[in-house]
């Protein structure tokens, strides 16, 4: 007796399509952990490239950025500010401070040009209602008390 063969069963087929493209779609995902960076392995390596407290001080050193004060002149600085006007600070003490050291870079590298000084300080100490800045008499406050407090050695 001869057997016919039987047809495919449509069913499997599509059961078989669907397998494959599955297959598919993990191999591609699992690829692009790989590539991305999913693997555990590669973890310590970033964290080996982050800047240690000591190199950012000294980059920061050499860039002419004073050393973050200590909480009192940090302290007695921020209340200078604000007894000029309290939106210079706006409550944002950390930002103000690092405005100050950003503008004792400005004074270290233009330190016989007080014209550009009081620019810089004009332009960077702003806030939400100063967006443009405060003016020059009070950049000059802020000037003169950012130097005094931050940077006297500049």
């Amino acid at each position: 007796m001869s057997q016919t063969p039987r047809p495919a069963r449509p069913g499997l087929k599509k059961l078989a399509i669907v397998l494959w493209s599955v297959l598919g779609v993990v191999l591609v995902v699992a690829a692009i952990g790989a590539i991305v960076g999913g693997d555990e392995e590669q973890e310590p390596a970033a964290a080996e490239q982050e800047l240690t407290d000591e190199q950012r001080a000294e980059a920061q050193e050499r860039a002419g950025i004073p050393p973050e004060p200590d909480a009192e002149t940090a302290a007695a600085y921020v209340a200078a500010l604000e007894a000029i006007d309290p939106d210079i600070v706006h409550g944002k003490i950390e930002k103000v401070v690092d405005r100050g050291r950003s503008q004792c870079q400005t004074i270290g590298s233009y330190p016989d040009d007080r014209e550009h000084q009081l620019a810089q300080a004009e332009v960077r100490f702003s806030s939400p209602d100063h967006p443009e800045g405060f003016g020059p008499e009070v950049a000059e406050q802020i000037l003169d008390i950012t130097h005094a407090h931050i940077c006297p050695t500049y």
